[in-house]
């Protein structure tokens, strides 16, 4: 059975000469043509991403006002190691007042200190 890859003829593996009138190399062609105007069939896949969004909300104790961080990124090794813990040294101030804070964890909650 002859095959048509890459624009040339192959028969058992082996290429063979383009051959002026070959109703088999034709036929080939012709259905090559046929499959590019209608089309090939694409199969479509998607592959399960796991993602986290980590949340921060707090009260400025100087100025009183309520500051929002959030973060999305994707879960891999460099979350596991820093945790939430390299999230929320990220940016320890009030977004309003400026007030610069400290990361500490007291009675196991995690606290921003002055």
């Amino acid at each position: 059975m002859m095959t048509l890859i890459n624009g040339r003829f192959y028969v058992n593996g082996m290429e063979v000469p383009v051959e002026i009138g070959n109703k088999e190399q034709i036929a080939l062609l012709k259905e090559r043509q046929k499959t590019m105007v209608e089309g090939v069939d694409v199969n479509v896949s998607v592959d399960e991403v796991r993602t986290y969004t980590i949340r921060l909300t707090f009260h400025c104790p100087s100025c009183g006002r309520h500051n929002l961080y959030e973060d999305d990124g994707y879960e891999d090794e460099e979350f596991a190691e820093d945790g939430v813990e390299g999230f929320l040294n990220l940016d320890p101030e009030c977004r309003y007042c400026k007030q610069q804070f400290n990361l500490g964890i007291r009675d196991g909650k995690y606290k921003y200190m002055l």
